[in-house]
C-alpha cells in the first residue's frame, strides 16, 4: 500500500498521465475540485473527452437547474459547461479519456450575447446581496468626456470583444488602442492606433513549477503611449482583455469624496477594482501549505478610471523596470522568501513598482526597498494611501470582466473574498466615521 497527500497533487488532479499522480495512466483524469461561492467556470467544452461531475457538498447553477449532494452531471464530447457555484461546492471531477489539450473555450462573435450571458450570472449576485452591500451612485460622467486606453497584445478576438464593450456601454468615449507594431490591427476598431516597440518580458520562478512571464514593461509602455494621445478630461485605462458589462463605472468617481489632506496624492480619487488590491496577501506554497505576508501599496492595475491627468501622474513618475529587477532579485529579507516559500523573485510585484513612483515622489522619507521590506509603519501608510487615493469597487459594482480570469472576477464579486484585509468600501467608511 502506498499513501499520498492531496495538497502535493496540482489543482486537484490525482489520476492521469501527469506528474504528480496517485495512478498514472492514459484512461482517465480524476481531480476533487473546489469552487468558491458565486464563482462561474462557464463557457468551455471538450473536443473529445467526456466530463463527469460528481457533487460531493454544495449547491451548483448548471444553466438554470440547481444541483446539489449525490447529483451526478454528464456532459458528453462538445457540450457548453456553464458552472455557478450557488455556495461553496466540492465535486469529483472525471475526463474520459483524459485527451491531453482538449478543453475549448466559447469563441464570443456575437459581443450582445457575450454580454447578456456574463452579466446575468452577476447579476444572480446582486440579487442576493444585502442592499447597502452596492454603494450610492454619485454624480454621473457624460461618455464624450471619457477616452478609453486599451492596452497590452492586441488578440484578435479578446480585444475585438473588449472595443466591443466600449462602443456599446461608452457609447460616445474615444477608443485608443495601444499595443505592439507586430500586432495585426487591419480589422481592429479604434479612434486613435498607436503603435509601439514590444519591450518584452521575463520569465521569473522561485518554487513555482511553471515559470510565468513579468509582463510590468509592457503595461508601462503601453499605457503610457496611449495616455500621451488622450484628450479628453476622463481617462479609463484597461487591459486589452477586459470588457465592460454595463457603464455603471461612470457613476462612481465621486461616491466617496471624503480624504485627509495629509495623504491626498491625485486631485480625485481613481476608482479601481477589488481583485488584485491587497494588503495583506495569502498564498499557497508549492507544498500546500497556506502563508499570509503584507502587500503593501498594491492597487490593482487591471483598470484604472479617473481624471486623465491623474492617470498620467502615475505613468509620468515610473521607467521601465530593469531586468535585474524582474527576476532572480535578492531581497532585503531573503528568510521572508524563503521561510514563506513564495513563488516568485522579483524586487516588487508590477502593481507596486507602478505606484510606488509617484508615492515616493509625495512622501520622500518612505523606506521600501523591495516587496519584501514590510514594517508596522509602511504598512499603515499604505492603508492611509489606498483610502485617500483609490475608490475599490468590487464586480458587482464596476462590472468590468476580465475575459482571462473569469472564475477569479466573480468569485472576488464582494460577496466572496479570499484575502482576508481587502480594502473595501465598507472599511473605508468605517475609517473616515471614525477620523
Amino acid at each position: 500500500m502506498k499513501s499520498f497527500k492531496m495538497k502535493n497533487m496540482k489543482k486537484g488532479y490525482f489520476v492521469g498521465d501527469f506528474s504528480p499522480a496517485v495512478l498514472e495512466n492514459n484512461a482517465v483524469e480524476l481531480a476533487c475540485k473546489g469552487a468558491s461561492k458565486y464563482t462561474l467556470d462557464a463557457a468551455y467544452y471538450r473536443k473529445e473527452d467526456t466530463t463527469v461531475i460528481l457533487i460531493m457538498s454544495g449547491r451548483l447553477d448548471v444553466d438554470g437547474k440547481i444541483y446539489k449532494y449525490g447529483d451526478v452531471l454528464l456532459f458528453e464530447p462538445g457540450d457548453i459547461i456553464n458552472l455557478f457555484a450557488l455556495t461553496n461546492v466540492r465535486m469529483m471531477v472525471s475526463h474520459f479519456p483524459g485527451t491531453k489539450k482538449d478543453l475549448c473555450r466559447v469563441v464570443w462573435d456575437d459581443f450582445d450575447k457575450m454580454n447578456d450571458f456574463y452579466l446575468s450570472y452577476l447579476s444572480k449576485i446582486i440579487t442576493g446581496l444585502p442592499k447597502d452591500t452596492l454603494a450610492s451612485k454619485s454624480k454621473r460622467i457624460d461618455s464624450k468626456d471619457v477616452s478609453v486606453v486599451i492596452q497590452g497584445y492586441y488578440d484578435p478576438i479578446l480585444t475585438a470583444n473588449s472595443v466591443a464593450s466600449v462602443r456599446k456601454h461608452l457609447k460616445d468615449a474615444t477608443v485608443i488602442l495601444s499595443t505592439w507594431k507586430e500586432c495585426d490591427c487591419s480589422k481592429a476598431d479604434y479612434d486613435v492606433l498607436v503603435l509601439s516597440d514590444d519591450p518584452g518580458n521575463k520569465d521569473c520562478a522561485l518554487y513555482a513549477d511553471i515559470p510565468i512571464p513579468n509582463n510590468g514593461n509592457r503595461q508601462i509602455l503601453s499605457s503610457k503611449a496611449g495616455l500621451e494621445k488622450v484628450k479628453t478630461k476622463y481617462t479609463l485605462r484597461m487591459r486589452s482583455d477586459m470588457v465592460l458589462l454595463s457603464d455603471d463605472i461612470l457613476s462612481y468617481l465621486d461616491a466617496f469624496p471624503i480624504r485627509e489632506n495629509d495623504y491626498k496624492i491625485f486631485s480625485e480619487k481613481i476608482i479601481i477594482g477589488e481583485l488584485y488590491s491587497r494588503n495583506d496577501f495569502c498564498y499557497y506554497d508549492p507544498n500546500g501549505c497556506k502563508h499570509k505576508v503584507p502587500k503593501p501599496f498594491h492597487p490593482s492595475d487591471w483598470f484604472y478610471f479617473g481624471l486623465t491627468s491623474d492617470l498620467k501622474l502615475i505613468y509620468d513618475n515610473i521607467d521601465l523596470i530593469p531586468d535585474n529587477e524582474l527576476a532572480d532579485y535578492t531581497c532585503k529579507y531573503p528568510k521572508r522568501v524563503h521561510s514563506n516559500k513564495y513563488k516568485y523573485s522579483w524586487r516588487y510585484t508590477s502593481e507596486q513598482h507602478i505606484i510606488l513612483g509617484v508615492i515616493k515622489k509625495h512622501f520622500k522619507n518612505l523606506r521600501f526597498e523591495d516587496w519584501t521590506d514590510w514594517d508596522d509603519e509602511n504598512i499603515k501608510l499604505s492603508e492611509k494611501i489606498m483610502m485617500n487615493n483609490f475608490t475599490v469597487l468590487n464586480f458587482c459594482q464596476h462590472k468590468i470582466l476580465n475575459q482571462k480570469y473569469i472564475p477569479e472576477s466573480y468569485s472576488n464579486s464582494g460577496a466572496y473574498y479570499k484575502e482576508k484585509r481587502l480594502m473595501t468600501n465598507a472599511q473605508m467608511k468605517d475609517y473616515f466615521e471614525n477620523v
